[in-house]
């Protein structure tokens, strides 16, 4: 996984394959708009989430990146 700079950090980065980072989903969400060509999209799948970033962060840190999302 790329960090793109001023985006998100390694500590974003959870069992070196899944973030949540805010800015990170931003830009992935605009580069599938951009790839499907279309401006909106009815659902963004956030996949594996809870089985990969639950065990190793814990429940209260997970909240809170994913309360920061919604």
């Amino acid at each position: 996984m790329l960090i793109f700079t001023q985006k998100m950090t390694e500590e974003d980065i959870v069992a070196a394959c899944h973030c949540l980072h805010p800015n990170y989903l931003e830009d992935q969400l605009e580069r599938s708009l951009s790839n499907i060509g279309v401006e909106k999209l009815d659902l963004y799948y956030l996949h594996n989430t809870v089985e990969t970033q639950l065990p190793l962060i814990g429940a209260e840190k997970f909240r809170d990146r994913l309360t920061v999302i919604i």
